[in-house]
Formats: structure tokens, sequence, C-alpha cells
């Protein structure tokens, strides 16, 4: 709740000037300019200088004023201002029946419906107003003001010398409707410091006139900025939740770059044990180009306060170490104190389902050559148990730390004078490119089951080192050969020569230079060239608006040799970093062949002025023509992509990989993907090479949505002057994949999903909006989740119901709360969770 009443201070200081002022005449209606002169300014000359000489610090200001009459007491030094009275000050205009001003002890008093108005504020009228310029205190009796469906009365306004206000007996409201307001907020006695703080004692809500809730004080910001304070809290109730209270603390607004809140949530519970009380905290930060981040975090009591309470925390953060933005610090994540805490203590849907406690920060720099580094803490938890042999388990991983250093450039950089000169072609030896990448990681794998806690620990280091040429035979064959080295090093070593055929793994250990144990390395290299080009046919039918057809055909051909490198049985492999440490031998022909179908069609004809070539001149010889427009579609692609190795004893042929991509629509395409193989696992002969590939694996999957919406009668117009509503309004969401894989001589197995979304949306009327969500799953032939949302705008209030007949969320929620301040609101619930 906000009080927004600083605009009774402008009245006050607008009208506080008027005693140092120059008064002007500008019609008086009945006294012509010679006769004012020669009864107040000659005959009171002392009125004549306090008016003129009392100028303010920036010089003498002028004060503009008009009346049907105008009268000058000289007995009583008053000056009255009859009928029609204004009087203009610096853009403030104050108007009323009659306007009296006492000279002598500069009291200046308005009745008759006095109204001021301000540009920059909202107006202020009353029954009658006065204020002594001298004391700078004023008086309003039954004032009142409205803008921008804000609305405020009080029956007696003081305005006191340090500048306070004091109302008695006022009230405020958001609602727009001025005869009979909807709600509002009464007080007995306010105290407002305009653009600080309003304190309020005691505070009544009424609905209707009706009284609803008392608050015995309430002490609110008025400033536009942040302003530290204490927070609004929310009140409920429902039959799964009990009472509760909700948000109930304090803003700390820090400086202008951090603020901190503190929150509690007392939720009494269906046992009336408050087991669900949460405190919050939030801790936010942020300087424009440089930092932005929070700290969020809850603690779950546990029956106020027992053993037991529990806590999650989330964070974010984004920083530039650097003015130039090449060295930056990320990150976000989560840490939770239980793995199910957030299932046991969380009240809305999104907790709840969050089942990953995960966190990554990030620290990268970037090089000028084009060389990056980063060094990275990563976590990720499952808080929700896995079956895994038939056991419960639980997976926790880490990556603490993680390094990395990437380089990639030409070997040999050209002059900076030759990357902008394009006349000269490149010598061979600039062609040269190199990538080198480096990681080093220590990782981390906690399994917990009922058999207790399995930890493992791997640190180890990848680096890979490659060089290229990139050329041309011909000038249509492009030729890339290239080498490659991939050394890896393990701090841990096994104590033996390790058999993968053994049932008991041996001892590993660490690095230990004192025992000279070192760890293990292993080093590998291979070289590769690569042959490709590209191959086109057009055909060009020109039926209807089909323009032409292209086909591209994109064959290559590669070598790649490897010499055969014998394992490192005590080597210890990081699974997130290292390979097999052992390398066969390799004389490999690869094979890869593409096929592309574009179609070239005319979307439209487009009118275009042409002039005639008799006269270019004449603007009358103009001619209208129409011009195509085309658009290009790639309506069919292939690709297929086998090797075979000469240095292979057997199955010298690599499995065939496959891929048809149709396009169906404009926006969509569906892949389908094969695997077939020339050997028959399953038969008598599983290394002798069959004469036809046989299908081992293929898999595909349909991705779509889809998108409706209209007008019943052309639409509604825009709502409050915010928005503009369609009538109604659809969407489908389709999701459909498919996998089957050989297990035998004559079976597949086989593995699909499927599912589909729907949500609609209609506004039958302006202030009506319906919604309906729903999810089904076709494998369990079910509903997996549906919700029904009923929302109707009450003027000043927001009526809303939502009822889920199924799904994480099942139940109903009904409330109503003013749009203007959302925190006041009646609710009735009876969930599973809080929406």
């Amino acid at each position: 709740m906000k009080l927004k009443t600083v605009f009774l201070l402008t009245v006050w200081i607008l009208v506080s000037a008027t005693s140092a002022q120059t008064l002007q005449v500008v019609d008086s209606g009945l006294v012509s300019d010679e006769e004012l002169n020669l009864e107040i300014f000659e005959q009171d000359e002392a009125l004549k200088d306090q008016l003129e000489n009392q100028d303010t610090p920036s010089g003498p200001d002028t004060v503009e004023y008009q009346s049907v009459e105008l009268e000058y007491n000289l007995q009583t030094k008053t000056l009255e201002l009859n009928e029609k009275a204004s009087l203009k000050y610096k853009g403030a205009d104050l108007s009323a029946d009659t306007i009296i001003y006492q000279t002598q002890s500069q009291v200046l008093e308005a009745v008759g419906s006095p109204v001021i108005k301000d540009r920059s504020n909202p107006p202020i009228a009353g029954y009658k107003m006065k204020y002594n310029l001298k004391k700078k205190v004023g008086q309003v009796f039954y004032g009142s003001s409205y803008r921008e469906s804000q609305q405020f009365n009080g029956m007696d306004i003081r305005r006191l010398e340090d500048g306070r206000l004091a109302i008695s007996r006022g009230d405020f409201s958001s609602c727009d409707t001025l005869d009979e307001q909807h709600y509002y907020f009464y007080s007995r006695r306010m105290l407002i410091k305009p653009k600080e703080s309003i304190v309020a004692k005691p505070v009544v809500l009424n609905i209707a006139d009706v009284p609803i809730a008392i608050l015995p004080i309430i002490v609110n910001p008025m400033s536009n900025g942040r302003q530290s304070g204490l927070l609004m809290p929310k009140y409920g109730g429902d039959q799964a939740q009990g009472f509760y209270m909700r948000d109930l603390g304090y803003y700390w607004a820090i400086n202008d770059y951090m603020d901190w809140d503190f929150r509690t949530d007392l939720v009494e519970g269906s046992a009336g044990d408050f087991d669900k009380t949460t405190a919050k905290s939030n801790f936010r930060y942020k300087k424009r180009y440089e930092l932005d981040g929070n700290v969020d975090g809850a603690l779950y009591l546990d029956q106020l306060g027992e053993k037991g309470s529990e806590w999650d925390i989330h964070f974010n953060h984004d920083q530039k170490l650097t003015p130039d933005g090449r060295t930056t610090l990320t990150g976000s994540g989560s840490f939770v104190s239980k793995s199910d805490v957030r299932q046991e203590k969380g009240l809305d849907k999104s907790t709840v389902l969050d089942q990953q406690a995960n966190a990554r920060m990030a620290l990268r720099h970037q090089f000028k050559n084009n060389s990056t580094f980063s060094a990275e803490l990563q976590q990720e938890r499952d808080l929700k148990e896995v079956k895994s042999n038939g056991i419960n388990t639980r997976k926790t991983t880490r990556n603490i730390p993680d390094l990395q250093f990437t380089s990639s450039g030409p070997l040999i950089p050209r002059s900076d004078y030759a990357e902008f000169d394009t006349s000269t072609t490149a010598s061979w030896y600039e062609k040269l490119n190199y990538r080198y990448q480096l990681r080093g990681n220590q990782h981390q794998r906690i399994i917990e089951d009922s058999t207790g806690i399995n930890d493992t620990l791997w640190i180890g280091t990848n680096d890979n080192l490659s060089l290229d040429y990139t050329g041309s035979l011909f000038d249509v064959v492009n030729v890339t050969p290239s080498l490659s080295y991939n050394g890896m090093w393990s701090a841990h070593s096994y104590n033996k020569d390790y058999n993968s055929i053994d049932t008991i793994q041996p001892n590993r250990y660490q690095l230990d230079p004192a025992e000279k144990n070192y760890g293990s390395y292993f080093g590998k290299y291979n070289a590769r060239l690569n042959l490709d080009t590209k191959l086109y046919g057009i055909w060009r039918p020109e039926i209807q608006r089909f323009f032409g057809i292209r086909h591209t055909i994109l064959p290559n051909i590669s070598y790649t040799f490897a010499p055969e490198i014998d394992s490192n049985k005590t080597f210890v492999k990081n699974p997130v970093i290292h390979s097999t440490p052992y390398q066969s031998e390799q004389q490999a022909i690869g094979y890869g062949l593409g096929n592309d179908f574009d179609l070239k069609y005319i979307t439209r004809y487009v009118t275009h002025a042409k002039k005639s070539l008799q006269s270019e001149e004449d603007s009358s010889m103009t001619k209208t023509a129409l011009q195509p427009e085309y658009n290009n579609i790639k309506i069919l692609s292939t690709r297929s992509n086998a090797s075979y190795n000469l240095a292979a004893d057997s199955l010298n042929w690599s499995d065939i990989t496959s891929q048809v991509g149709l396009q169906i629509t404009d926006s969509y395409r569906f892949n389908v993907n094969f695997i077939h193989t020339l050997y028959d696992p399953y038969s008598t002969t599983p290394n002798t090479q069959q004469s036809t590939p046989i299908l081992r694996e293929y898999k595909y999957s349909l991705n779509k949505s889809l998108a409706w919406r209209g007008d019943f009668n052309g639409g509604f117009p825009s709502l409050n002057g915010k928005y503009l509503m369609t009538d109604w309004s659809a969407g489908l969401n389709y999701s459909y994949g498919y996998r089957t894989t050989r297990v035998s001589q004559t079976a597949f197995q086989t593995s699909e999903f499927h599912t589909s979304s729907a949500q609609i949306a209609l506004h039958p009327t302006p202030k009506w909006d319906m919604r309906y969500n729903t999810h089904y799953n076709f494998q369990d032939g079910e509903f997996a989740e549906h919700s029904f949302n009923f929302t109707r705008l009450l003027h000043c209030w927001k009526l809303e119901f939502r009822w889920t007949p199924k799904g994480p969320a099942e139940g109903w929620a009904f409330n109503v709360h003013i749009i203007d301040l959302p925190d006041i609101r009646l609710q009735a619930a009876q969930s599973k969770l809080d929406y």
C-alpha cells in the first residue's frame, strides 16, 4: 500500500512565495490601472515596497491575478478578489470564488470551491484554504484530489513549519469511480513527510463502505526511488495451508547499487504446527555495464525454530572485470541442505518440480590474438533418486576446477595491410592454420545408495594440437591436409597392469613424487587428407510458378593414417576429458556423398514502373510491368558416410551412416537417420562381409508447434488504453520420436516418445479472459496435466479462479485482489501447491 499524497505539498510551496512577489493586475474588470495605482500604490507606499522589494534568491518573481471585482481595504490592508478570482504563479493556478490576502499578517485565504492546479502535480480542491506566508503553515478544509486513478480526501489538512502534512480523518483509493468508491483506506491521523514517508494510525480497509480489516499503524515510503522500510505482508488461508501471512519483513536500500530484503512466510499448515514456515532473504546488486547479480535464500523452519530446519540458496552473477569486457566472471546455480527439501517444504509448482541443484562459476579471458582462457567450478546434484541395477541411487558430480586454454588462427599471420588488400593472393605458408586446446580437470563423483557412499576422484589433463592447410586443385577440388596430436595425462595410475577382464579392479594411486609416482601419460597422433567439391545440375521446366530445380552433388573422399600405439595399462582415465589410452592402426579411406535438391519458385508478381525507350523524358510514356519475386527451398537432401580401414585384420568397413531430410513446409524439415552395417553380428559368420548392407538402426523425430488467433467481431478496442486484446488464440505442440535397433537376426527393439500439449485462450468480452492448458501422453494413454484459468476485471478489482483437475498443482484456487495493490486480496484454495 503506497499512499501517493506528495501532491499536497505543492499547494503550500507554490502559494508561499506570494508574500515576496510583485503584483501585476491583468484584468480587474471594474478598476483601471490608473485608479488602482492612485488608490493603492500612492496611498500605501509601504505596501508597494513590501510587494516589490521582497525578492526571492533568484530575483523578483511575478504573480498574475484576475477577477471580476478587485477591492483593497486601506484600513485592514486587505486585498480581495471576488467572482471568478484566479491567481497564477510559476505555472500554478489557484481559482476560487473569493481570494483574500491580508498584507499585515501575510495570510492568504481562498473560499468558494477553491482549486489549485499545477503542471507537474495533481490538482487539489477543497471547501476552504488558508495559508500563512510568514510562518509557511497552511490548512485545507475538506480537501480532495484525483489524478491517474488515485484519489485522496481529508477533512482537515495542515502544513506544519517543517514541511510535513498532518491530515485528520482522511482516506485514499485507486478506484477511479468518484461517486462510489469500491474500496478505500481510512485513517483518523496521517502524518506525511512529502517525498519520503507516510505514517498512518489506525488504518481501516473498507470495501464498498464496509470495514474489512484494520491495522494499528502503517509506515510506508513515498519516494519514487528505493527506500528502506517495512514490507506490506499478504494475508490469506485455505484448507491445505490454513492461515498464512507472507512477505512479512523489511527492505533495506543499502546504496544506489545494492539492496537487501528479509521476509518471513508464516504458514499454519493443515495440522496447525507451522511446519512450512519459511524465512527468506534476497540480496541484489547491479552496476550498469559492470556488475549484475543476486543471492536468494530460503530457510525452512521446522515447527517455528525446532531442530531440523533446512535451507535452499540460489545465486546469479555476471561481472566484467576489465573495462574492455575481455575478462568476465559469470555464474549461477543453487545449493540445498537436504535432497528432498524442495518436495517437502516447497509451496509453489516451480520449486517442487526443480529436482536439480546445479551450480557453475566461470572466469573467462579473451586475448587479443584469438586465444581464450577459462577457469570453471561446476557441480551437478540429482535431488531425485534414480534406479540403477534395482537400487535407488542419487548422484553428485563436481568439476573443481575445470581449466581450458584455446588458441587458433594462421600459423604465420599475414601483415596488417595484407588483410585488407584483396588484390594480392595469399602465399601458401599463409594458408597454414593451427588450433591448440589444453584442458585440465579434477572430476569427483559421489553416488549415494542404501549400501553407502561411493566417492571417486579423477585428476588429469588433455591437450590437442592440429595443423591444416586449405588449398585447391585446378580451382575445382578443395584440398585440406592436416596433422593432429592428442596427449593425455592422469594424476592416477594403477599399481599393476590392468586387464579389463579382471573381476577385481586393482588399486590405484594418486600423484606422489616422493614415492616416484608421477601419474600416467598417453599420446597419439594421426594424419589426414580430405578432398571435396561441388557439382551442379539445373533443370528449368518453368511450369506455372515453378521456375527450376537445382541438383547439387557433394562428394568427398579422405585418407587417415594413424600408427598402432600400445595401450598404457596403468593409465586411469578421467571420464570427462580422456579417451581410450590405446590407438589401433588406421589406414582408412573415408567416403561421403551428399545430394541437395533446391526448388526455385515464384512467390508473387510485383508491379514496377518502366519508361518507354522512345521518350525517356516523357512521363506520359511510362508503362507498368509485372516482375516476379523468387524464393528457394531445399525440398530434399541426403547424406551418406562410410570408411574402409586397409590396416584392419577384419571388419574393415565401418558402419554406413545416412540421413534423409525432407522439407515439409517452409519452416519445418523432417529428418530420418539410418545406420547400416556390412557385417551381421547375429549370423554364424559375424566377421564375413555381406553382399548388401544390413539395417542396424534407424530413428526419426517430429516436433512441431502451431498457433492460430482471430477475432469474433473485428476485435476489441484497447482496454484502459494499455493494450489491444485478441478475441481468441490457440496453440498446439506435438512431439513424436521413434527409434528401432536390431537386437537379433530377425527382431528389432523399439523405443518412442509421443506427447502433445494444447493451449486455448478466449476473450468473449473485454473484461473476461478464459484459458485452458493440457498435456497428453500417448504412451500412457492419459492426460499428464490440464488446467483451467478464468479472469474477470471488476473495475479496480480483479477476480481469478484456477482449477487443475490433474497435474503437479492439482486443486483449485480462488482470489480477488486490487489491481493497483495486488497484495490486498481475498483468497480461498484447496491445492497441493501455491500458485
